[in-house]
């Protein structure tokens, strides 16, 4: 398909790359095919598993949405925005330690594994009021992207 695209550019995700150049070089057939099977995979499951997440919750979490949703689709962009932050897709991130230190006064080993629960972030009660219920009516809600690093850990 790319070898093809090189003789027919359009408006497409391949074509942009083989237009692109970094440095002042182009990417290679490999680079591009490795590129759009990066962003196909990441991008199906992230968004299935959105969709999944927000059917769930609009059935089984807080049945009471799912009409209040079918009435007035003007609320669309709020039960987005509130199911990102309710059912974050990224659950979790594995470290390794690279120097022994004392992290949050947790003794830290080189070798040893951190797990960073990233949706924790999102059922923070200083950030969020009631944060273990969906709120669609949430004022702060699109700060469920806006991690704070509280320490380099390197």
């Amino acid at each position: 398909m790319v070898v093809q695209k090189r003789s027919n550019l359009s408006d497409d995700i391949i074509s942009d790359l083989i237009r692109a150049k970094v440095e002042g070089e182009k990417f290679t057939d490999e680079e591009i095919v490795q590129a759009t099977m990066i962003l196909l995979g990441a991008g199906v499951e992230t968004t299935s598993h959105a969709i999944a997440n927000t059917f769930y919750s609009l059935f089984y979490d807080d049945k009471s949405l799912y009409g209040e949703l079918r009435n007035d689709l003007e609320f669309v962009p709020k039960v987005v925005e509130e199911m990102l932050r309710y059912r974050f897709g990224l659950s979790r991130r594995t470290r390794t330690v690279k120097q022994d230190n004392n992290l949050l006064v947790v003794k830290l080993k080189k070798g040893d594994v951190v797990i960073a629960w990233m949706s924790a972030a999102n059922m923070d009660e200083d950030m969020f009021d009631d944060p273990f219920s969906i709120d669609i009516y949430r004022s702060n809600n699109k700060k469920a992207f806006n991690i704070q690093i509280v320490k380099d850990c390197t």
